[in-house]
């Protein structure tokens, strides 16, 4: 039997897959300033995205909408404000 194109592997380019969707939205200033402040403080300083998803994330915890890191989504990355 002959190989064809099709029947050859390609590796597999870009991102891995990972169980996530994006998310567009618009901010007004304000709010915009807060993120970026937020991210100053930061000893290592997050890229907005990454800094945006640590403020969801703690508030979704502190607030009971998610288990506390380590329960059952992995990867999340929490404030520690201990």
């Amino acid at each position: 039997m002959t190989s064809t194109i099709n029947d050859t592997k390609k590796s597999k380019k870009g991102r891995p897959a990972v169980d996530t969707e994006p998310v567009n939205l618009r901010l007004p200033r304000d709010v915009l300033d807060a993120i970026e402040e937020f991210r100053r403080q930061q000893e290592q300083i997050p890229t907005r995205p990454e800094a945006i998803r640590m403020m969801l994330v703690n508030w979704l915890v502190g607030n009971g909408f998610l288990p506390p890191t380590g329960t059952t989504t992995e990867g999340r990355n929490v404030i520690d404000k201990g």
